[in-house]
């Protein structure tokens, strides 16, 4: 049960939630486990009024275990709960009205919210003025008013996981667009109190801290591709610049400036995501090799001026470092004990057998080889070493710093790598993944992989555990050797620093058989694995 999300409820509308009155004990608890959770069941009357699809995922739900628990008044011991539907009804009306009013029309009746789309008002329809008055385009708008949307239905069955996804990333960025609207060229107060509780609901509800759910905001808002005003004409200057220094030049300056505009043109066909990871590299390294252009270039204010708003206080950065400093201790504290050989042993078995489920024998895969799911059921590159029956050549990892090198990492196995293959090329056959995308395959099959580990593991599984367990069982398995326990678990997930590992290392393993131990030679053969080489600024933008 995810912590509960308590709600001020004072000032608001009566139909806005609920209540009922106990008497006693039992009925409290009743209705803590039972009426909540048909209050969001009602999620299932939902208004029409937006274009978003909805569709049946199929998979498991967290929805069941999404009740809000009530507030407990010790007066009345009166139970209150947060009604969404009721909640978005009145807050549609709202956003409809204050955005006819904001353009200057007073219509006898609220015009439902998705009207604001083919009203006009002159040449222009209502949401292109909107958009105008916001800095944005219609389709961000659109985008914008479908997350708050389904912030309030988020947990509903019948809406899929990936428009989930969408309304955690870009629920907080609508709403300051909202906000701005209303500050800016209204009386009438768009952000309303239901606004205010629909970012602490969809925070709570993903329990994301906020640099992560701030870091989510800017990559759906680079997603849309859409650049500042500013940006277009500074674009426009730093083309005048190089054709100003082309003229009179010449001999090897000439050909420096022509291969300076080649860049410059390569540059331009990135995407907006792309030109952001270039603009930090800049700092390290020269691109055109013409100082005055990437000064330029680097000073290009790509997002706008409100996106870049959207990070963490120094204030509230400290708090993040302390919070996570805590956790990590208490994790390090209360490690997770592991019996090594039995799971070793479950886990050959599932390799070894041609009729194995197709997520079991993800779950085995991952405990053997570390590897994380997209990189077992698609990306991934599996080869075997010559002479090394318990170590495997990977690339395709998922997770790397912009313009570094694909490099390959050599990473033992805890069973035999022919075993693995052939087991992960069943996979492959049986789930294939051929056109989906990384983040496809994740909302595909993540919710059958979580319930194999749980199959695998107990009912406290998560199938990323897997990953730390491999890391941790193989240390000590492929012991003695000179590695630290960190360095170990670093070198073998391929991540860049030690840093990261200290989370995967809250492991104990026990009952490590010998026959699950090996020397891994090709440990001491290949060192200390180097952090992935950036590729030059040239060779990124060129590819």
């Amino acid at each position: 049960m995810r912590p509960a999300l308590l709600i001020d409820v004072s000032g608001l509308d009566d139909d806005w939630v609920s209540s009922d009155e106990s008497g006693s004990e039992e009925s409290d608890a009743s209705e803590t486990e039972s009426g909540s959770e048909s209050d969001w069941t009602e999620h299932t009357d939902k208004c029409n009024s937006m274009s978003v699809s909805s569709a049946d995922t199929g998979t498991d739900s967290c929805a069941s275990d999404m009740s809000v628990t009530p507030l407990q008044s010790t007066a009345s011991e009166t139970h209150v709960f947060f009604d969404p539907v009721k909640m978005y009804k009145q807050l549609e009306e709202r956003m409809s009205a204050s955005m006819f009013d904001a353009c200057g029309l007073e219509p006898e009746d609220v015009p439902p919210l998705i009207s604001i789309f083919d009203e006009k008002v002159g040449r222009f329809t209502v949401a292109q003025k909107i958009a105008k008055k916001l800095r944005t385009t219609e389709s961000m708008l659109s985008l914008a008013l479908d997350t708050i949307r389904l912030t309030f239905f988020a947990d509903d069955k019948v809406v899929a996981m990936e428009e989930r996804t969408n309304a955690s990333k870009v629920s907080k960025l609508a709403i300051l667009m909202l906000e701005s609207a209303s500050y800016n060229d209204h009386e009438d107060d768009l952000v309303i109190k239901e606004v205010e509780l629909c970012v602490e609901y969809i925070v709570d509800l993903l329990e994301r801290k906020k640099a992560t759910y701030l870091s989510c905001v800017k990559a759906a808002w680079m997603a849309q591709n859409i650049y500042s005003d500013d940006c277009v004409a500074k674009m426009s200057e730093i083309d005048a610049l190089l054709k100003k220094k082309l003229v009179g030049s010449r001999g090897k300056t000439r050909e420096a400036v022509k291969t300076a505009i080649d860049d410059y043109d390569k540059f331009k066909q990135l995407s907006l995501k792309e030109k952001v990871g270039v603009q930090k590299l800049l700092r390290q390294e020269p691109l055109t090799g013409l100082e005055d252009v990437d000064d330029g270039i680097l000073k290009l204010p790509i997002l706008p001026q409100y996106v870049r708003d959207l990070h963490l206080t120094k204030q509230e950065s400290d708090e993040v470092a302390r919070k996570s400093m805590e956790a990590l201790a208490i994790k390090s504290v209360n490690s997770v004990c592991v019996d090594a050989s039995d799971l070793i042993s479950k886990c050959e078995k599932t390799l070894k057998d041609v009729k194995s489920n197709a997520f079991d024998l993800a779950a085995a895969i991952a405990l053997t080889c570390g590897r994380r799911m997209t990189e077992i059921f698609s990306v991934g590159k599996f080869e075997a070493v010559e002479g090394e029956e318990r170590t495997l050549a990977f690339s395709g990892q998922v997770k790397k710093r912009f313009g570094s090198h694909d490099a390959t990492n050599f990473v033992p196995t805890l069973a035999k790598a022919s075993v693995f293959l052939d087991a992960i090329n069943r996979l492959r056959v049986e789930k294939s993944c051929t056109g989906l995308s990384n983040r496809d395959v994740n909302l595909k099959w993540s919710n059958s992989c979580q319930s194999a580990a749980r199959r695998l593991l107990g009912d406290d599984g998560h199938f990323h555990e897997l990953r730390a367990m491999y890391a941790v069982i193989a240390f000590n398995a492929t012991l003695p050797h000179s590695y630290s326990l960190n360095a170990f678990v670093s070198r073998v997930l391929g991540h860049v620093g030690l840093g990261n590992s200290l989370t995967y290392a809250c492991i104990n393993v026990s009952n490590l058989a010998p026959a699950h131990k090996f020397q891994w030679s090709y440990l001491n053969a290949y060192g200390a694995a180097p952090s992935p080489k950036r590729k030059p600024l040239r060779e990124v933008i060129r590819k």
